[in-house]
């Protein structure tokens, strides 16, 4: 969550290391409202916990079955290929 703080994070202060109250409290502000809403959609989506799951897993299990096979199946054999032509 660090890097997605930093992305959005940035929009709201600037990112230098000096220590101002002017500086810090907007970040504060919108990270303890980051974290408020996340705790809200957890909650309010604990029910449909299963659903998300299973979103996820066809998501990333589709790169598994058909995308990484193949790449790696290119990458061995590639060289025969080029040696072919």
């Amino acid at each position: 969550m660090f890097v997605a703080m930093v992305v959005t994070g940035g929009q709201t202060a600037d990112m230098t290391f000096a220590i101002s109250i002017h500086v810090f409290s907007p970040r504060r502000g919108f990270r303890s409202l980051l974290v408020i809403c996340l705790a809200l959609i957890a909650f309010l989506g604990a029910s449909h916990l299963d659903n998300f799951v299973s979103l996820i897993g066809a998501l990333c299990g589709v790169p598994l079955a058909f995308i990484f096979p193949a790449a790696a199946h290119y990458i061995l054999i590639k060289e025969r290929l080029m040696m072919g032509r």
